[in-house]
């Protein structure tokens, strides 16, 4: 009896995973309304029209850099790509149609090969 009443039960709310996380982004979702309705900055002062527009300029500009580099690293990778087919087809064309150079009789002896 004596172990019995030493048992502590601690009490635990059944909720789903996801009706918390439902839960959490109605309640952040609706701070963030309220702050975008208010005009609230993100240190929770309020912003005048001058600084809106100041962040707003700011947001594309930096929008505009990334686009930009984003673009030349991927012509950089499609030009890269373009020359490595071009020195590869340039060096087959010059060893004579052979990848590694070889006679057809030294590949047979290199490369496997099945014969029906």
């Amino acid at each position: 009896a004596d172990r019995a009443k030493q048992i502590k039960n601690k009490p635990k709310v059944n909720i789903d995973p996801t009706e918390a996380l439902i839960q959490q982004l109605k309640a952040e979702n609706e701070r963030l309304k309220a702050q975008a309705g208010g005009g609230e900055g993100p240190g929770g002062a309020v912003m005048t029209e001058e600084e809106k527009e100041a962040m707003r300029k700011q947001l594309e500009d930096e929008m505009q850099a990334k686009m930009a580099e984003n673009e030349r690293m991927l012509a950089e990778m499609n030009k890269s790509w373009e020359e490595k087919l071009k020195e590869a087809q340039e060096k087959a064309v010059a060893e004579g149609g052979g990848v590694g150079g070889e006679s057809e009789e030294e590949k047979k002896k290199v490369v496997p090969h099945n014969l029906n």
